[in-house]
């Protein structure tokens, strides 16, 4: 017979789940290092090295693989950002080049003068732009968050039970039902089961659980308006 019970469950507070649930982080909790304040990481590192010395932090393996796919791209996206910027600065020409009737003017040698400060200091700008470019450049190869990740991740990592090949057929099964969770990924072109995959992952843990997720997800939770 089937066991009706399920269908009432009534969960326990998220301040009382806190305390002693297994924490579970989501790949965009890592993701968001990397366009955080340098405080804020070392607080979330901090938080997350207290939970695993606790033995309740898990991290699924689709995270970490979802991190690594998606880890040289938000490098490359701050990069961008600054090459962004760095276009958009540009000098200015001698006045006399733009208002030719100014020339013999009086005020225009102290106007020059301003002009040749406001070059420098773009040029100053632009060359610690350009420094702050090759200083994320050095992330690819020297990234001390993913050195800290790869210690968390040490006898943290939840495995599948099932192959992802499984995975992936039951979540497309699944999508055409419209089942929550992950159901809302299914118009992705990529990854669409990964959702899926990290929920199934965490179905094997017999305990309370609190997922950490920076998404809002629809399929997952209940929402109210705001």
């Amino acid at each position: 017979m089937e066991d009706w019970k399920k269908y009432l469950h009534q969960p326990k507070p998220v301040t009382q789940l806190l305390n002693d649930s297994i924490i579970v982080i989501d790949t965009n909790v890592l993701l968001a290092a990397y366009q955080w304040r340098e405080v804020t990481v070392n607080e979330v590192l901090n938080a997350l090295q207290k939970i695993k010395d606790e033995n309740r932090l898990r991290i699924p393996l689709q995270v970490i693989k979802e991190f690594s796919r998606n880890r040289p791209h938000e490098i490359q996206q701050r990069m961008n950002d600054l090459d962004t910027l760095i276009s958009k600065l540009q000098k200015e020409k001698p006045l006399i080049e733009r208002v030719p009737m100014l020339e013999g003017k009086d005020s225009l040698k102290e106007i020059e003068e301003l002009r040749e400060n406001y070059n420098k200091a773009i040029k100053d700008y632009k060359d610690g732009l350009i420094n702050l470019r090759d200083h994320l450049k050095e992330l690819f190869y020297k990234d001390q968050f993913l050195d800290k990740i790869m210690e968390l991740a040490e006898d943290t990592i939840l495995l599948p039970e099932q192959t992802e090949q499984n995975l992936q057929k039951e979540a497309k099964e699944r999508f055409k039902l419209k089942i929550p969770p992950g159901f809302k990924d299914s118009s992705k072109e990529e990854n669409s089961a990964g959702d899926f995959i990290v929920w199934s992952s965490i179905l094997q843990l017999k305990s309370n659980v609190v997922f950490v997720s920076g998404d809002k997800k629809p399929d997952w939770v209940y929402q109210d308006s705001k």
